[in-house]
Formats: structure tokens, C-alpha cells, sequence
């Protein structure tokens, strides 16, 4: 079933649910938590290190309260190497959301395994970074906007 045969969100619903059930909803929800857990924690780890080290590179004083420049230059490295690092996992998780629907993974995984062993057999490792470029570009604004912008 396609994205446009739904023709409003109430059939969308009323149809996901006659199909899958509650457990409908949640499609892709284990890969959501399985890509932004190890993301969140990469950037954060990544962050904090880069902010140390770019405060002693520029000899401040303190990583406490450090200058914007220095939040945004960090969240900035920290986004792209957090995105990148967690590529596989968003491959995955979209493939997981958008299998079905018309789309063109119309063949089912069974699950996240399921799907990440099935993407490694066909594609190889090239296939987990399938969309790496347009995941870093949208990851990386958005951080050092973010992070720079709560330490004004």
C-alpha cells in the first residue's frame, strides 16, 4: 500500500491498524532507540573531548563555560563523526520504517538483525552508508546551531 492511497492521516491509522495492529505503530521503533542511543552518546563523548582539547589548543582556562566558537567547532566535528559512526544503524531503521508502503524495500525484514544481516549479504559494508552524505549535512547544522546557541 502506498504513501498517497491512504488519502488522510485518520485512514492512515485506521488502516495500519486493521492491517498491523497497535504494533504497527511502532515499526523501526528498536532501530530508533538502536541509532540514537549510540548516537547521543558518541556526539556527547566526541563533544566533550573535542571541547578539552580545542580549549587547551587555544589556551583557556576552563572547559566549563567555554566561548561559543568553541561549542559550535565542537558540536560541528562532533555531529559529522557521531552521524557517520551511526550510519549503519540509520540505514536499518529507515529501511525497517519504509519497508512495505510501496517503497522501494518492499521485501520484508523480519526485524533489526533480520535486516541488518540481509542488508550486509546484498550490499556488503557499502550498503550501511547509503545515504551517509545527506545524514551528515542535516545532522551537522543542526548540532552546532544547538549547541552553540545554548551557550550564548
Amino acid at each position: 500500500m502506498g504513501l498517497q492511497s491512504y488519502g488522510s492521516y485518520s485512514n492512515a491509522f485506521r488502516e495500519i491498524y486493521r492491517v498491523k495492529g497497535i504494533r504497527g505503530f511502532y515499526e523501526g521503533y528498536v532501530a530508533g532507540l538502536a541509532t540514537s542511543l549510540p548516537y547521543s552518546a558518541t556526539f556527547f563523548l566526541t563533544y566533550e573531548l573535542l571541547k578539552k582539547r580545542i580549549a587547551r589548543l587555544t589556551q583557556l582556562e576552563t572547559t566549563r563555560n567555554p566561548p561559543y566558537y568553541v561549542a559550535m567547532g565542537s558540536a560541528c566535528l562532533s555531529g559529522g563523526i557521531a552521524a557517520f559512526a551511526t550510519c549503519p544503524f540509520d540505514v536499518v531503521k529507515t529501511r525497517l520504517q519504509v519497508q512495505g508502503g510501496g517503497s522501494f524495500y518492499d521485501e520484508p525484514y523480519k526485524g533489526f538483525v533480520h535486516a541488518f544481516k540481509k542488508i550486509y549479504q546484498e550490499e556488503g559494508i557499502r550498503g550501511f552508508f547509503k545515504g551517509a552524505i545527506p545524514r551528515i549535512t542535516t545532522v551537522v547544522p543542526a548540532v552546532t546551531i544547538s549547541m552553540g546557541t545554548c551557550k550564548l
